[in-house]
């Protein structure tokens, strides 16, 4: 069972259900694309809903499919894991 805890919240997230939900991207300066990605998530529990949460990250997703960025998303929620 995963638990959850993100800066911009008080609570953990205990076995939440995370979804892809909103901006997806990678972020440009200078004109030129870094290599740090970035991608809007839902976090959802039985006592929580619609906590919102962009995961922010290097390197960006192989590509851009979904199931790239699902497992994307996967590698950058470890560093919000609670042990």
């Amino acid at each position: 069972m995963a638990k959850y805890k993100f800066p911009q919240f008080e609570t953990v997230f205990d076995n939440p259900t995370i979804t892809i939900n909103g901006e997806v991207g990678r972020n440009i300066i200078n004109d030129a694309p870094t290599n740090t990605a970035f991608c809007d998530i839902l976090i959802e529990t039985p006592q929580t809903s619609n906590s919102s949460f962009r995961l922010e990250g290097s390197p960006e997703p192989v590509n851009w499919t979904m199931e790239e960025l699902s497992i994307w998303v996967n590698t950058q929620l470890v560093q919000y894991e609670v042990i």
